[in-house]
């Protein structure tokens, strides 16, 4: 939340120009967009589970046919928002990294 603040502030500051304001904004933009993406990726994963579990028990135990299946394009932004919470793990290991050898110097 601290981080957001400084963000906001540092985007709403008078003194800065309009190219400043666009880049702080840009960076309080992704900062929302990683915070909102392991959420978003917990809903997923949630309703995905329910529609394996209602599979699951139409297929097995009612014996049968599935109507309702998890669609190609969940599953493919599902996996897509996977990598891409992967990849912002490997950054911000990277970014601790970097700041730590920074200090170190």
């Amino acid at each position: 939340m601290l981080k957001l603040f400084a963000l906001f502030l540092k985007t709403e500051n008078p003194a800065n120009t309009e190219s400043m304001k666009r880049k702080y904004a840009a960076k309080m933009k992704q900062f929302i967009q990683r915070c909102e993406l392991p959420e978003e990726l917990h809903d997923l994963a949630m309703e995905k589970g329910k529609i394996t579990a209602i599979l699951f028990i139409t297929i097995f135990i009612e014996k049968k046919k599935p109507k309702g299946q998890w669609p190609e394009f969940k599953e493919n932004y599902y996996n897509d928002k996977g990598a891409e919470y992967d990849s912002i793990l490997k950054v911000i290991e990277q970014e601790k990294l970097d700041s730590f050898h920074n200090y170190i110097r």
